[in-house]
């Protein structure tokens, strides 16, 4: 009879109503049936509670989000099917009585439905439903559990967080571009830095944020790489960046890297900019060089003078005697050479 709902529309003609405060179905009211053949018919998750006793109805979807409790909960009091959480419920459940609709979008229950204490989100409407004279009958809900959904938007927050603590942490620039107009969704600390503090980046377009590489054909390598998938790494490329105290002019050495990201299909949908200012590490670098060279120079010489007051002193001395008691001459093997030859009468 309710090929959408078989579950809870076997439940429904199964149930001998007369032993229930609905009593039995013939005598139901015309707002009871219209309702009970909406909620069985759909496949979206409802709820009916109905009369003083707030006797509970639901449907194959609803069912789902009772755990354990369902079958149980059908046709029983809405207080005996969430025990667990009624002092979050009662609230809403009375304003519905008394005429007061409530929706939300997200409401957080921890639920022991399964036995065991469980974090659960649902969206849901509650709406009174009233008689022609205006009295509220019951409350209609129509609602969709949302669990899934939250924790997997609390786990890419998580991610990104962790993945902004990285980016935080680590040395250079780091800038993330999403869309092919390369608009900034994230910058470092050292990013800013480097381009000169105090810009407004986030949410605009490289070319409307940093006008200046414009014309220096940053945005040209930007569309390559987002076009071919490819990345592009650079070391010690000059560019000119206005950031200087003023806003003025000043050309930079930067070691960059743009790396196109992409989406699960392989799709690309941004590029993550990796820079580093290299320009006083390579000043630096330069200084140390020109030091180095400066004082081998002076070594050299200084070393060539020595060489040569050793030299003119060694050539001006006199003899030195040898240990050997006995007469001694020199005698010269090869230039620059002399020893001590012993001299005897034969």
């Amino acid at each position: 009879m309710f090929p959408a709902n078989p579950d809870c529309g076997n439940l429904f003609d199964e149930m001998d109503w007369s032993q229930t405060p609905l009593g039995a179905r013939e005598d139901w009211s015309v707002e009871l049936k219209t309702l009970t053949n909406v909620m069985l018919g759909s496949l979206q998750p409802m709820l009916i509670v109905w009369g003083p006793e707030q006797t509970t109805l639901y449907n194959d979807g609803y069912a789902a989000m009772c755990g354990h409790r369902h079958p149980a909960a059908f046709g029983r009091s809405f207080r005996a099917l969430w025990h667990d959480i009624w002092d979050a419920v009662e609230p809403i459940i009375t304003d519905a009585y008394e005429g007061r609709s409530t929706s939300m979008d997200d409401i957080e229950f921890t639920m022991h439905r399964n036995g065991y204490p469980e974090e659960t989100h649902f969206a849901f409407s509650y709406t009174p439903v009233r008689d022609p004279w205006g009295t509220v009958l019951g409350m209609f809900c129509a609602c969709t559990e949302i669990t899934a959904q939250v924790m997997v938007r609390r786990a890419e927050r998580t991610q990104r967080e962790r993945f902004r603590q990285v980016f935080e942490l680590s040395p250079g620039g780091i800038a993330m571009l999403v869309g092919p107009n390369h608009v900034f969704d994230y910058a470092n600390e050292d990013y800013y830095t480097m381009i000169g503090v105090g810009r407004d980046i986030i949410g605009k377009t490289v070319a409307e944020a940093v006008t200046e590489v414009v014309r220096q054909g940053f945005i040209d390598i930007l569309d390559n790489v987002y076009r071919t998938g490819e990345s592009f790494i650079a070391r010690d490329l000059p560019i000119q960046l206005n950031r200087g105290p003023d806003g003025e002019m000043q050309r930079r050495l930067i070691d960059l890297v743009y790396q196109p990201m992409r989406q699960e299909d392989g799709a690309i949908n941004g590029i993550l900019v990796q820079a580093r200012d290299v320009t006083d590490l390579r000043a630096e670098e330069a200084s140390r060089e020109l030091l180095s060279h400066e004082l081998g120079h002076r070594l050299k010489n200084q070393l060539a003078m020595v060489q040569a007051i050793a030299s003119q002193t060694l050539r001006n001395a006199p003899g030195l005697p040898c240990s050997a008691p006995r007469m001694i001459r020199f005698s010269k093997e090869g230039a620059g050479h002399r020893r001590c030859a012993s001299s005897s009468s034969r």
